[in-house]
Order: structure tokens, then sequence, then C-alpha cells
């Protein structure tokens, strides 16, 4: 009996370990993804706002 109860608290924790793992690796990754996305329109802003004031002699 004490060894069924062993037996399935370790079957939880792994199953709960693969899970949080998997959950974290996914939140990581559309975190890079919404950092990518910001640095993009930092940049795509900042490039407009210079294009704009830009004079074609002084480039």
């Amino acid at each position: 009996m004490l060894l069924i109860i062993l037996v399935s608290f370790f079957i939880t924790g792994a199953i709960y370990f693969q899970h949080f793992k998997n959950e974290n690796e996914l939140y990581h990754q559309e975190r890079l993804k919404r950092k990518e996305y910001a640095i993009n329109e930092s940049i795509n802003y900042f490039l407009r706002d210079e294009s704009i004031g830009a004079e074609t002699d002084s480039i």
C-alpha cells in the first residue's frame, strides 16, 4: 500500500514538473517575441522620427 502511494506521488511529481517546465519555456518564448516586437517598433519609430527632420544635403 505504501509502495503504491510513493509511486503515485513520484508519477504525479514528474507530470507536474514536465508541465511547468513546458509552460515556463512557452512563457519565455512569448516574452522574447514581445520584446523583439517592442524593439522593432522602437527602431521604426526612431527611423521615422529621424527621417522627417533629415535634409538631403546634411546626410
